[in-house]
């Protein structure tokens, strides 16, 4: 199994990681360490430093190949699974690493309008959460207004706080108006009962 792969930039691959005295086979190395451990940028940049001064290094040669063939294969399952941010990630990487990879573009592309769509899916979701939201609260307040509190009065109060509070459990606004039902019907109860009570002392005398 491969290792948990790193495929969110790490830092600009210009970055220097090693000293110019250091040898390029203590750099390839440190690229084969970071490529194993799925460090894919930093293994790339290492080798980078490599090829800088050695054009014609093979082994860094093919540990670049070996980068890019990796973030390919990332990309590619990514966009299998419709991870777009993923995907994103991954083929920018691959560009990265080889500019003139004539797949990466279009893919990153693909990946980048999808992410897109994505975030508009997402956002119209947010606002017409928002809105279901809003239309209960004036419900609620519409119903305490006509003194709906409970059933069976059409479209009480208590039933859309109920909604209410299974859309967004932690509404302050459900808790406040359940805490105003309880007052208004507690203080009608006790009307209720003083009333009785004068009716009654009226009828004794």
């Amino acid at each position: 199994a491969e290792p948990t792969q790193n495929i969110v930039p790490e830092a600009p691959i210009e970055s220097p990681l090693i000293r110019e005295s250091t040898s390029p086979e203590d750099a390839l190395t440190l690229a084969q360490k970071s490529f194993s451990q799925g460090r894919l940028l930093e293994a790339y940049r290492f080798c980078d430093a490599i090829i800088r001064k050695d054009p014609a290094n093979q082994q860094a040669l093919d540990m670049i190949q070996n980068v890019h063939d990796r973030f390919v294969r990332m990309g590619r399952q990514a966009t299998a699974r419709q991870n777009w941010e993923q995907a994103r990630i991954a083929w920018s990487n691959a560009l990265r690493v080889a500019p003139t990879d004539g797949e990466a573009p279009r893919q990153l592309k693909v990946a980048k309008e999808n992410l897109q769509k994505q975030e508009q899916l997402v956002l119209a979701d947010k606002r017409l959460f928002e809105k279901k939201i809003q239309d209960l609260h004036q419900q609620i307040s519409s119903a305490i207004t006509s003194g709906h509190y409970v059933p069976p009065n059409p479209g009480s109060a208590f039933e859309s706080i109920q909604q209410l509070q299974a859309l967004s459990p932690d509404d302050g606004f459900a808790k406040d108006r359940l805490g105003q039902i309880s007052r208004e019907l507690v203080a009608s109860v006790k009307k209720s009962l003083q009333a009785k009570d004068l009716a009654a002392s009226n009828r004794r005398l």
